[in-house]
């Protein structure tokens, strides 16, 4: 542009007649299949070298004001807004190479604030992109639009540093870009039509910088148009800025009917306009509207949209006129709390500034709805503070009597004006009377110890809980803190005060222990210096949590300190990951990276994750961060920041490297303040894992939805109408979230759930049934499967969990949405307590398991700043609380462990996570057709190594992805890769990846799901090397042999693998070791030249994996199996091969002749010889008669030691390792009868049979 727009929020003509414009957006869909919508919307580009000019406007029918739900502060727009989201991604001469992948997203909404700014980087999400955009935005005059309606305009200009260019812009230079527009009104996603997800800009529209070149504006701002009555309406504008003329060729074409092809003759310094408006012919309803304009052999615009008469009517539909005497007004109770919440939104005054006061009253009324007779209000008062358009307190009324309230309030205007009044009633009941069955009930009792965990040792400060150990100080704060036999910390925590520039170190001294149980240690302590004196109280508890409620106030007189800091300084060895998670579920902001360790001084900081990205108000605080290994490492977890002071230029956290240590650390003061009242910060802190990893979790331990409807919803009818109970008279769902049968009658309950356990209901078995069938062979399967076996929820939204609709009503901001308050939680546990001892229930899961931020005051999570704006906070403690309860109520019903599932995609809840027993991740859409990446490089090593290793946590992870295609063999060959990636990671039974759903029998034979199994991870796998950065190779060892998962990490070219083995390092024989391909999609075979460790795979490809098993059986002991067998059998290759991947070529195994084997009958004509270990029997089976015949055996499991003792963790399954006969039906064991059956056995054949409980 030859001179820069005017940012003032008016698109003039004149000013922007050089800018690109692009008119109509339809429905968002990856493909570009959706229609246009029928709401004019237009979008302008232009550029100079140092600047990007944007400015967008969109028609605002009559009487309606922009939506704006939360970003009415800077940084705080987000999707629920009416707003603007935009991707960007420059690919110019001036991106910096370390820059190429990256695109740049954020929301701009009508306020002209933009929120959730984000640099999108192969798949992963970084919240610290900080553009300083000057933005101005605003509604025209009513009227000045079509049918009464007005325009939302609004202008931007970035510089090139706000999208981290290097140098100034040329012609030539291209972006790819997302122009979107969510809402406007309702709910409605719309973008100009292009390729791909929101978060992957590969298949988006290529815009290219030009010069010397006529602007194009095509723009579609006409009510009558394709999308409502089918008028094709379409201008297409071109102002010429050079000194010669232009001549375009211009092609419309509407759904092939309407078609015009028409030569734009552009004067210099002029502008030309081509306008059609033109009606489809009748019957005519949908096509294709296209737009092209050509300079001779040069495309200048490109457009298409699909089309669709009547599309997205509500858009335009007709909205109520505003009423001049009322305002949007709140007056909510809490009633656990006795808190009121008095509100009045200015926002939508056609003049917000006009709002001067709130004046309130509270009274109580009579049976008759009127105020008592003589009795004082309750309270009254003025509210004149206003911030983010609020007119609010939250106020603490006495404890009130059972009965009805009326609140009352005006809004006062300038010049003595009014609004109002608004009345709101709330109702106080005597709870413990009311709900005198569930009300204060603690089912699920956690004042006890719970497996896995063991009783607490407490030594002084000293504290021991299940593989850690901790010595606390005064202030709960860590002294001392060993996992799994090595020191997660380097030195004592301390608490670091700044005054006048000099740093006070507080002496901490030890804290006083007040209660001690086998369940939890309660501490109190205090500490003085630098003029402040602190104090702490809290506890541990049996998972080894610190909780602490940490108050600094003066000691004496008011100080003035310009700093107040937390340290805790981490041993660097297993410093290798960190990982911070913030707001965004899905798309949460967040650190997932590996330290750099040759770094010293800051290593990273919330301001690294982003400001923005946070959704605080104020400051960058983030509830958690984590720094360690798969070993050990530390968390550190905090609902809010309340006793904080915060300072947007000086991180909440930060890591440091310094006197050999990594440091994190909480910036508790960030900025001059002086204390003169006692400020109190909750914080809590523990040492990772959680838990050991419990017997059999490869195969036992997932989670899935499947049941978030039938059976438990949407199969039965209403006992009283007779109507569907799931069902919405207003279309879509209703409920999918409710922790009882499908009654909404309380009394019908007990029979219900007693009928889905033994009777099973319509077309669904009954649980027990289902459990009968599949736990001896697959515990998994029982939760894995949609039955009455499983429940699925949402813990957050998505329908009330309960039918009781009365409750919520009554408890409101206590309960929703979702906050797991006690109160709340107990009521879930009456529910859940009938659930999983009278229905049948044996599983959980919880989907939107993420850290949510809350930013209603009435919750009791989110607090006030000084200023009045709202500050939000987490509810990860009470989530914890929940999950903890729910956990002990499931062990209390004997389904322990894998009873308890999240979905927490790029967002754990990891304060939570120890009484988890599985975490589904990766839950995002992937447009096949429009992007080059795959799921490794969406998932790339730092991502997965900080974050989603199950050791790591305890805590096992499986995964889920979704992907675009028409291409099946695409999806199919997308799944198999991730599959093959996250066994890499340890991570084997992943119900949503059904190509590779579990581990393959060879590795279950090999032993990879045996307790002694450990796994080395390709990063500290010293056994085995590679010259080849690109191949990595993790391994699983067990006694006797190992498994080497080798993986290609270039994804662009095959590899011949070597590598170098230290098999006596393995415990394996340089002598006598063989290798043996487990399992491979796509590859050469293992080769292994034993005495010099070299092991060489051909042509590995690109971002493909091959399981490789290693073992060194004893020369004597194949022999010994050898000559034990039937002659009839051999000694092929094949045989023994069988033998040895089923783990029976063992000094340790017993062979029992034939009619010598214990525990197993049969008849005559059938005799049966037995390898026996105390795990797994190989039977040898022959038929000695005359015929072919079924040989039916009875085993005894019990004697054999083959029964599963640990019944959610252990499983029986038969393998038929040999049989001359290659078309010979597979043998089948009944287990509950005791009979395995060897089916169509001939004449004097022989076959080989193992039985083996894992």
């Amino acid at each position: 542009m030859s001179e820069p727009p005017t940012i003032d929020g008016v698109i003039d003509a004149v000013e922007w007649q050089e800018a690109l414009a692009i008119g109509g957006v339809a429905d968002q869909s990856t493909d570009m299949s959706k229609p246009l919508i029928p709401r004019p919307t237009t979008f302008l580009l232009g550029w100079d070298p140092d600047h990007m000019y944007f400015a967008s406007r969109t028609y605002i029918k009559q009487g309606y004001k922009p939506y704006i739900p939360v970003g009415r502060s800077h940084g705080l727009a987000y999707v629920w807004d009416d707003a603007l989201e935009l991707n960007w991604h420059p690919m110019g001469a001036n991106v910096p190479a370390e820059n190429k992948a990256n695109s740049y997203k954020w929301f701009l909404n009508a306020l002209g604030f933009i929120g959730d700014t984000s640099r999108l980087a192969v798949g992963q999400q970084f919240k610290s992109w900080n553009p300083q955009f000057v933005i101005e935005a605003r509604l025209t005059e009513p009227g000045s639009a079509p049918d009464g309606g007005r325009w939302w305009e609004m202008e931007m200009r970035a510089t090139t540093e706000d999208f981290e260019l290097d140098g100034p812009h040329q012609a030539g230079d291209q972006w790819k870009i997302m122009l979107g527009i969510n809402h406007f009104p309702g709910w409605m996603q719309a973008r100009v039509p292009c390729r791909g997800p929101y978060l992957d800009p590969h298949g988006y529209n290529v815009m290219t910088l030009a010069e010397e070149t006529p602007a194009v504006q095509v723009t579609m701002e006409s009510l009558s148009n394709l999308a409502t009555d089918g008028t094709a309406a379409i201008t297409v504008g071109a102002y010429n800025p050079t000194n010669e003329p232009a001549d375009l060729s211009l092609s419309i074409d509407i759904a092939s009917v309407i078609q015009r092809d028409e030569t734009l003759h552009v004067p210099p310094g002029q502008r030309v306009d081509y306008r059609l408006d033109e009606a489809l012919p009748e019957g005519l309803t949908a096509g294709k509207a296209t737009v092209q304009v050509r300079e001779g052999e040069r495309s200048l615009y490109d457009y298409v949209v699909p089309f669709e008469v009547g599309a997205y009517g509500f858009l335009l539909g007709p909205t109520s006129p505003p009423d001049t005497t009322s305002f949007v007004f709140e007056a909510r109770f809490n009633p656990v709390r006795s808190w009121l919440l008095i509100k009045g939104d200015t926002y939508y005054l056609e003049d917000s500034s006009e709002a001067q006061a709130l004046r309130y009253q509270v009274v109580r009324l009579d049976d008759d709805g009127e105020p008592l007779a003589e009795a004082e209000p309750v309270a009254e008062g003025h509210i004149t503070l206003v911030a983010d358009y609020f007119l609010q307190d939250m106020l603490q009324l006495p404890a009130l009597a059972s009965g009805t309230y009326r609140v009352e309030g005006t809004m006062e205007l300038t010049g003595g004006r009014t609004r109002g009044p608004m009345s709101a009633i709330f109702v106080k009941k005597d709870e413990a009377k009311e709900y005198a069955h569930w009300w204060g009930k603690k089912h699920g009792d956690i004042e006890r110890v719970l497996p896995p965990y063991t009783a607490l040792k407490t030594r002084g400060s000293t504290v021991e809980s299940l593989g850690r150990e901790y010595e606390i100080n005064a202030l709960g704060l860590p002294g001392r803190i060993v996992s799994n036999g090595e020191a997660v910390s380097a030195q004592p925590a301390s608490v670091i005060v700044v005054i006048d520039g000099v740093e006070h170190a507080i002496n901490l001294g030890e804290p006083e222990i007040t209660e001690t149980t086998d369940w939890r240690v309660r501490f109190t302590g205090s500490a003085e210096g630098a003029g402040l004196r602190f104090t702490a109280m809290g506890w541990i508890e049996q998972d080894g949590l610190v909780y602490t409620d940490l108050t600094y106030e003066p000691a004496g007189e008011p100080v003035t300190i310009e700093a107040l800091r937390l340290e805790y300084p981490l041993a660097e060895e297993d410093a290798d990951g960190l990982l911070c998670i913030g707001p965004g579920a899905n798309y949460s902001s967040r650190t997932t990276m590996l330290l750099p360790d040759d770094e010293q001084g800051s290593l990273w900081s919330t301001l690294d994750t982003g400001i923005n990205g946070s959704g605080m108000t104020v400051g960058s605080f983030y509830p958690t961060v984590w720094i360690g290994s798969e070993r050990r490492g530390f968390l550190w977890w905090a609902d809010n920041d309340r006793g904080w002071i915060q300072n947007n230029a000086v991180p909440a956290h930060e890591a440091v490297r310094k006197d050999g240590a990594v440091v994190f650390i909480n910036h508790i003061v960030g900025k001059p303040s002086t204390l003169a009242e006692p400020r109190t910060l909750s914080l809590s802190w523990i040492a990772t894992p959680f838990k050991p990893m419990p017997k059999g979790w490869r195969m036992a331990m997932a989670t899935a939805d499947g049941t978030f409807h039938q059976p438990f919803r949407n199969v039965r009818t209403d006992s009283k109408t007779g109507q569907k109970v799931f069902q919405n008279p207003g279309g879509g769902l209703l409920h999918v979230n409710w922790i009882h049968p499908e009654s909404r009658y309380p009394e019908e309950w007990e029979d219900l759930w007693h009928q889905q356990r033994t009777e099973g209901f319509g077309r669904w078995e009954a649980a027990d049934s289902v459990a009968h069938r599949l736990q001896w062979q697959d515990p998994y399967a029982v939760r894995g499967s949609a039955s009455f076996t499983h429940m699925s929820f949402q813990i957050y939204g998505y329908g009330r969990k309960t039918l009781e609709d009365h409750l919520y009503d009554y408890f409101g901001a206590e309960w929703e949405p979702d906050t797991w308050h006690e109160s709340y939680t107990d009521y879930a546990m009456y529910l859940f307590d009938s659930a999983f001892h009278r229905g049948g229930v044996r599983s959980t899961y919880w989907d939107l398991l993420f850290p949510m931020p809350f930013t209603d005051l009435l919750t009791g999570l989110a607090y006030r700043l000084p200023d009045g704006r709202v500050q939000a906070g987490y509810h990860g403690w009470n989530l914890r609380r929940f999950n903890m309860r729910l956990y002990a109520l499931q062990e209390e019903a004997g389904l322990y462990p894998g009873a308890n599932g999240s979905h927490s995609t790029n967002a754990y809840v990891p304060v939570a996570m120890p009484w988890l027993d599985a975490v589904l991740d990766g839950e995002r859409n992937y447009d096949l057709a429009s992007t080059p990446l795959d799921w490794v490089d969406n998932m790339p090593i730092d991502r997965m190594r900080s974050m989603s290793i199950p050791q790591s946590w305890g805590v096992a992870i499986c995964w889920m992805a979704n992907y675009d295609s028409e291409d099946k063999e695409a999806i199919d060959a997308a799944k198999r890769v991730q599959g093959q990636w996250v066994w890499m990671h340890d991570s084997w039974r992943n119900p949503y990846i059904p190509q590779l759903p579990v581990m393959p029998d060879p590795v279950l034979n090999w032993g990879v799901n045996d307790v002694e199994t450990v796994y080395h991870p390709y990063w500290r796998n010293s056994h085995v090397s590679s010259p080849d950065d690109d191949v990595l190779v993790s391994l699983w060892l067990m006694p006797g042999r190992a498994m080497l998962g080798v993986f290609n990490y270039n994804k662009d070219e095959s590899k011949d693998v070597r590598l170098e083995v230290d098999l006596q390092a393995l415990g394996l024989s340089p002598h006598q070791t063989t290798a043996r391909t487990l399992w491979v999609e796509s590859a050469g075979q293992a080769t292994l030249e034993a005495k010099t460790g070299a092991l060489q795979v051909e042509s590995l490809p690109g971002h493909r994996l091959i399981l490789i098993g290693l073992d060194s059986p004893v020369y004597k002991e194949l022999e010994r199996a050898v000559m034990a067998l039937p002659a009839e059998v051999g000694q092929g290759r094949e045989l023994l091969s069988a033998m040895t991947g089923f783990g029976l070529v063992d000094a340790e195994a017993v062979r029992f002749a034939p009619g010598d084997a214990p525990g197993v009958k049969s008849d005559d004509t059938i005799d049966v010889a037995m390898w026996r270990l105390p795990d797994r029997v190989m039977l040898t089976v022959r038929n000695d008669s005359d015929d072919t015949r079924d040989a039916v055996l009875q085993v005894d499991l019990d004697a054999l030691g083959l029964a599963p003792q640990l019944p959610w963790q252990e499983f029986v399954r038969i393998r038929d390792l040999w049989s001359a006969d290659k078309s010979a039906p597979a043998s089948v064991l009944d287990f509950h009868g005791r009979t395995l059956t060897v089916g169509d056995l001939s004449p004097n054949e022989v076959r080989l049979v193992g039985i083996r409980r894992y």
